[in-house]
C-alpha cells in the first residue's frame, strides 16, 4: 500500500514526464525538419567546423544577418533559453559555455548552437527527468526548455529561408493568410512581400502583445 504523499507524487511525476516527453517529441520532430531544410538548400560547409549545423550558423551570418534585420523574439527566446539553463546550473553547465560566438556563427547562429547540444542530449539519453516541485532543489525546468528551444529551431529556419531568397523576394497572397487582418470593406491587393511573411508567420495576432510568440503545442 502507498500512502497520501506517494500517490501524490506518482502522480505530480507522471503529469511532469508526460509533459516533458510531449515537448521532447515536438522537438525531435521539427529539428529532423530542420535537418530536411539544411539538405535541400546546399549550404557552404564553414570551413574551420564542418556538419550541417555550423553550414547552417554561416549561412544564416553570410546570408542574412548582413542584410536583415533580427526575427521578431528571437533575442527574447535565447535570453529565456539561456535563463531556465541557468537555473539548472548543476544539470546543463556545459550547455551556458556554447551561448558564444564562433567562426561559423554571429549572435543570430547562436540559437542552432546551443539547440544542437540539446539534441545531442536527448538522443544520448542524457537529458535528466525532472522531479516534481517541492521534491528537488531545482525547479522542474526540463520541459521549459525543450520548448523554448523547439521555438528557436523554427526561428532559425525562418532565418535560413530568408538568407536563401538572396535579397530576391515574390509577392506571397494572403487571402487566407492570418498574418495580416483582413479588412474585405476595403478595396486593397492582398499580396504582401515575402521577406515580410517570413519574419512575421509565428507572431499569432489576435494576442493583446503582437510580438508574443505561440506557446503549447494543443
Amino acid at each position: 500500500m502507498m500512502c497520501r504523499p506517494a500517490f501524490e507524487y506518482e502522480d505530480s511525476k507522471q503529469e511532469l514526464h508526460q509533459r516533458v516527453v510531449d515537448n521532447m517529441t515536438v522537438f525531435l520532430y521539427v529539428y529532423s525538419g530542420l535537418e530536411a531544410l539544411i539538405n535541400d538548400s546546399n549550404l557552404k560547409n564553414c570551413k574551420k567546423n564542418r556538419g550541417k549545423i555550423n553550414a547552417a550558423k554561416l549561412h544564416i551570418k553570410s546570408n542574412f544577418s548582413n542584410g536583415f534585420l533580427s526575427i521578431p523574439m528571437y533575442r527574447e527566446s535565447l535570453n529565456l533559453l539561456f535563463s531556465f539553463i541557468d537555473q539548472r546550473d548543476s544539470d546543463y553547465q556545459n550547455l551556458k559555455t556554447t551561448f558564444t560566438l564562433d567562426d561559423c556563427c554571429d549572435f543570430n547562429g547562436i540559437g542552432l548552437k546551443v539547440v544542437y547540444k540539446i539534441r545531442n542530449l536527448l538522443a544520448h539519453g542524457s537529458f535528466s527527468f525532472p522531479e516534481p516541485l517541492g521534491h528537488s532543489y531545482m525547479m522542474p525546468l526540463q520541459s521549459e526548455i525543450i520548448e523554448v528551444s523547439t521555438r528557436i529551431i523554427l526561428l532559425s529556419a525562418q532565418m535560413i529561408m530568408i538568407g536563401n531568397c538572396e535579397q530576391q523576394f515574390k509577392k506571397i497572397d494572403l487571402y487566407n493568410s492570418e498574418v495580416i487582418e483582413r479588412n474585405d470593406d476595403v478595396d486593397e491587393e492582398w499580396e504582401v512581400d515575402e521577406l515580410i511573411f517570413l519574419r512575421s508567420f509565428h507572431i499569432q495576432k489576435q494576442l493583446k502583445d503582437p510580438n508574443q510568440l505561440l506557446f503549447g503545442f494543443d
